[in-house]
């Protein structure tokens, strides 16, 4: 326990339909969080120029209230507060500097300009599936370095900024890796249907959805309803799976295309 400065961030009111990322109920919800919290702390770094050493990062669970598209506050949810502390004794002042609404709206628009032109990059986003030593990996954060994700740590930072999400990122991303695990899997193919791609094995099918997508019908986005829809009527079995989660681990996938 120590006393120190901190600044504890909500991202909210975000535009998807239940407002916030659930780190219980999606399957990448976590793994956005921590992503999200590595970029501002190395965007903090940045904009102030300090040492890696002078900020930490870590996240509290918060209950925000959860919406859908059409209807109000229908109950709570667990999202996730990030929180950046001053590692110094009674803290550096570093804090509570970010915390003023004009140095840290500048720093997250100066941190997307920066990671989206380095990450986005032909040659990175080729080359890294999740993370690796040029984006969010680091001796530091060695043990998050399963759930960091560079893909997500943009979607979440764009959304935060008011921005409108960019779906191919993670949708269209290393699609010709997806086709190749598809394949792996007895035969089984992936295609678009209404500009999702799906995993389809003989009158079954699997959507991949965007990881920031609920896969429950309820909270379906517009894209989502349009391929379910479409799907329903071309396949007897119809399943969702987050697409980060076949790209880890394609055989996820599996128990929804067997028979």
């Amino acid at each position: 326990v120590r006393v120190t400065d901190a600044l504890l961030v909500t991202p909210s009111r975000l535009d998807v339909p239940t407002g916030a990322i659930s780190i219980n109920d999606q399957a990448s919800g976590r793994a956005a969080y921590v992503s999200l919290a590595e970029v501002l702390r190395r965007g903090a770094q940045v904009f102030l120029d300090l040492d890696p050493a002078e900020l930490s990062v870590g996240l509290t669970p918060v209950r925000l209230p959860m919406f859908s598209s059409n209807e109000g506050d229908i109950k709570a949810q667990v999202a996730a507060a990030i929180y950046l502390a001053d590692t110094a004794e009674n803290g550096a002042g570093y804090a509570v500097e970010l915390g003023h609404r004009e140095v840290f709206e500048a720093m997250m628009k100066q941190t997307y300009a920066d990671i989206t032109a380095s990450w986005e990059a032909e040659k990175h986003a080729h080359d890294c599936d999740t993370s690796c030593p040029d984006c969010l990996r680091s001796y530091d954060n060695a043990r998050r370095h399963s759930q960091l994700d560079w893909r997500l740590a943009i979607d979440l930072l764009e959304l935060s900024l008011g921005l409108d999400l960019d779906l191919n990122r993670s949708l269209t991303g290393g699609v010709e890796l997806l086709a190749a695990a598809a394949e792996g899997l007895k035969g089984a193919a992936i295609e678009d249907v209404e500009g999702l791609p799906v995993v389809v094995r003989r009158d079954r099918c699997v959507m991949l959805t965007h990881p920031l997508w609920r896969v429950e019908p309820t909270f379906f986005t517009e894209l989502q309803a349009e391929c379910f829809e479409t799907s329903s009527r071309r396949f007897d079995s119809v399943e969702l799976l987050d697409i980060r989660s076949f790209r880890r681990n394609p055989l996820s996938a599996w128990p929804f295309l067997q028979g």
